[in-house]
């Protein structure tokens, strides 16, 4: 039997996701293999555990937590407590590499059988930091000793990979793994759709996190009178710029600008995003992949900056997306183009790509090498 103890984030979507899909998938009843997940205790992945449990989860899964220490303690507890499970375990997945379970790579044991499933906050998080601290400059020469000592690395992109690679001296085994999220159950819109409209609602960004860079986007939005209704995703990320982005929005766009500042089931906010038109993001690197593929899925088309990585793996899958540069330089006729591309191709592009049958392997792949 492979056991693996699974290093779980604090995210209150993307882990429950990934737990309900191995749930569902029959992940806990298998023999060959046995998953353990260390996670916070009374976080958002424990409440959601417990409530699955009172269903009978299956005999191949099991629940730890890290030590409650405060926040320096804390490091230090939490990276011991990894290095004692690891030696219990065939892999540890680290879900997230924050500074505890950087520090258990200083263990050999804990080190050859890890696993870093990248997330775009956690690779790009130093690089992207305008209020750099103490703090993350230790974190970050952690992650210069401790990464190039992992196994392997997992993620969606490629290019995300190669940049692990460049900047840490990765020399890690690459697996591709993506995180399931809910599938839209909407057609998408055809081009014949689309024309027939004669004002646009456009979504810009997919969070309240300053790497949207937001004001940019809605000033050139506000100079575009065939664009009725902007939709700016803020729920998600840090209140303060979220309310500077809402205060800006309305200053610039008026009655035509709606923020979104609470959260949304997930069936409410595909219903949502299956209203608009087109979306923007002006991420300067890899961002809100969740949010793009359920536009793309929804029939819409989305515009990204050609150097993030996602640009290129979109179009290494047939799935046809815009360059957010040449809506900044030429804002109506680009918006204008991307209205003229039948959206049907890109979008079974995407659902062949992201279907739960290719979710299952990619993770069954990972979970036997």
């Amino acid at each position: 039997m492979i056991k693996i103890l699974h290093v779980m984030v604090e995210d209150p979507k993307f882990p429950i996701w990934f737990f309900d899909f191995l749930y569902k998938n029959g992940f806990f009843r298998e023999e060959a293999v046995h998953h353990t997940f260390l996670c916070k205790a009374n976080g958002f992945f424990d409440a959601h555990v417990k409530k699955t449990a009172a269903i009978e989860i299956g005999h191949s899964f099991r629940m730890e937590y890290f030590p409650a220490h405060p926040r320096l303690l804390g490091i230090f507890s939490s990276a011991l407590h990894i290095s004692r499970l690891a030696d219990s375990y065939d892999k540890v997945v680290f879900h997230w590499l924050s500074d505890g379970p950087l520090l258990s790579l200083l263990s050999p044991r804990v080190a050859k059988r890890s696993f870093w499933i990248l997330w775009g906050g956690d690779l790009y998080g130093f690089r992207t930091n305008r209020s750099r601290g103490a703090r993350d400059y230790l974190s970050e020469c952690l992650r210069i000793c401790f990464i190039p000592r992992l196994k392997g690395i997992c993620g969606l992109l490629h290019g995300d990979f190669e940049l692990a690679s460049k900047w840490y001296g990765a020399k890690a085994e690459w697996h591709q793994v993506f995180y399931p999220f809910p599938i839209p159950s909407i057609a998408p819109k055809n081009k014949k759709t689309k024309e027939k409209r004669q004002k646009l609602t456009v979504q810009v960004g997919n969070s309240a996190d300053l790497a949207n860079n937001h004001i940019e986007i809605l000033e050139t939005l506000s100079k575009i009178d065939f664009v009725e209704k902007v939709i700016c995703p803020l729920s998600y990320g840090d209140a303060d710029y979220a309310e500077q982005v809402a205060k800006a929005g309305k200053l610039l766009l008026g009655d035509r600008f709606h923020a979104l500042t609470t959260f949304m089931a997930a069936d409410d906010y595909t219903a949502l995003l299956s209203t608009v038109d087109i979306a923007i993001m002006n991420h300067k690197r890899q961002q809100g992949v969740g949010n793009i593929i359920i536009n793309l899925l929804a029939g819409n088309k989305v515009f990204l900056r050609e150097s993030v990585t996602t640009f290129g793996f979109l179009n290494d899958i047939a799935a046809t997306v815009f360059a957010t540069e040449r809506f900044l330089s030429e804002p109506e006729s680009s918006l204008k183009a991307a209205l003229q591309v039948d959206s049907q191709k890109t979008a079974g592009a995407v659902q062949s790509f992201f279907s739960d049958e290719k979710c299952k392997k990619l993770w069954q792949d990972l979970f036997s090498a």
